[in-house]
Parts: structure tokens; sequence; C-alpha cells
């Protein structure tokens, strides 16, 4: 009899909740009689920027010495045959990460005018003409293990197949502006320099003036070199090709 009654009780409830939704909803209009906000605030201390960089092999990924490319004179953009793996913590802000060469002061130190016109001291420098206009090169970061883009000029998007912008022409601690595209003296921390930016994990610039947060700490930075106004038998060498932390 005690589980008649359990069920009972049971059944009784349902159709007491039954009534209760059945019942109209009477709509009342909404005033507003008093409005109090505060500000709410936290100053977030610690945070760190280290980083650590490998030279490695595109081919098989191990590590290398130096950077190079296999390529013809007249062949126009190549890849390099290393890339720069970056691995970065950046939660202090104001962190970040730049490249940049300083030819003036590399082995060879370029010898040549620093021109308003068109040349830029950035890139690879003729050894056994180091007066003469350096070869162009530009980088490209991706996030973790994903590929480069074809290789490109930095400057052009339309070429079929190509994303373009997703290259950034090297810029030299002694450029001065000129009509070959650069349009500031070089100035730290500016963003046609910066790859990574503090996140969590770091921002990546993946094409120019877009950063987008990386999915992993673990990046890839590729070159590429223009071999367009190479002479066959020549060197060209830059000694400060840099990867710069800072912070701000």
């Amino acid at each position: 009899m005690q589980t008649k009654n359990t069920t009972q009780k049971y059944m009784v409830a349902l159709a007491g909740l039954g009534l209760i939704m059945a019942a109209p909803v009477t709509s009342h209009a909404f005033t507003s009689s008093a409005v109090v906000t505060e500000t709410a605030q936290a100053t977030v201390t610690g945070g760190s920027a280290a980083m650590s960089v490998a030279l490695l092999n595109v081919s098989n990924n191990a590590a290398a010495a130096t950077i190079g490319w296999t390529a013809s004179a007249g062949s126009g953009w190549q890849q390099a045959n290393q890339y720069i793996q970056i691995d970065s913590t950046l939660t202090l802000a104001g962190s970040g990460i730049q490249t940049y060469t300083d030819n003036i002061h590399s082995s060879p130190a370029y010898a040549g005018v620093i021109s308003s016109v068109t040349i830029s001291p950035a890139g690879l420098v003729n050894v056994g003409s180091p007066a003469s206009p350096p070869l162009p090169t530009a980088w490209q970061i991706v996030g973790g293990t994903n590929s480069p883009v074809a290789v490109d000029d930095p400057n052009n998007a339309a070429l079929i197949g190509h994303t373009g912008y997703a290259w950034f022409y090297h810029e030299d601690k002694s450029q001065v502006p000129n009509n070959a595209g650069v349009t500031t003296f070089f100035a730290n921390a500016a963003s046609y320099i910066e790859m990574e930016t503090a996140g969590q994990p770091p921002a990546i610039q993946f094409a120019q003036g877009s950063f987008g947060n990386s999915t992993t700490n673990t990046n890839r930075v590729y070159l590429e070199a223009n071999f367009n106004n190479a002479l066959g038998g020549n060197t060209y060498k830059t000694t400060t090709l840099t990867v710069e932390l800072f912070t701000q």
C-alpha cells in the first residue's frame, strides 16, 4: 500500500504541473527606475618574452649551419634551401620578434650609395663588388609545420595562383625612403619588420599588415631572394640577417 500512495502523489504532482504550465502569462511593461554602473579592472603581473631559433633544411628538416640558395643568373625569385624555426613565448605586452639586415656592418659591408631613388641596402651583398646594389631578399612566416606560398615578388598580388602579400621584403637598418617601395626610415618594432607579436600563442604577420593567432608557439620563417640581376660566377652574401626579440 505504501507503493500505491507514492504513485498517487507523483501523479498529482504531474497534474499540478500541467495546470501551472497552462496558466496565462501576464505581460508587464519594463520600467528602469535607477541604474548604477561600476568599473571592473585588473592589472595583470608576470608574463614573459623568450625566443630560441634553429636553422633547418627545407628538404629534410635537419639542422643546418648556414642559409643558402641553388640559383642561376637571371632566375628571378628563388626560395632558400633552409628556413628559420622560431620557438617563442610572448606573454608580455609590447613584446615581439622582428627581422632585418644591417649590411653596412656586414661582411662584406655594403659600400654603395643608399639612394632615395631606387637603392636599398637590404639583401645579399656582392662579395667581389660590394658597391653594387644588393640582391633583394624577403621572408614569410607560417604557423607550425605549414608550407609557404609560392615564391613571388612581395608586392605583386596579381599573379594567378599566388597568394600575394604573404612575402615581406627585408628591410635594412640603414635604409632611407625610396622609389623602390621603402616608405620610411628604419624603425624598431615597425609593422613591416615584425614577424610575431604578443599573444597566447604569439600572433604572426601572415600577410602584409595582417596579424593572426598561430596555433602553436613554434613557427617557421621561409626566405627568398631575387636573382634577376645576379651575375654568374659571383657570390652574394650577408652576415647580418637578424632575428631579434624585443620588448617595449
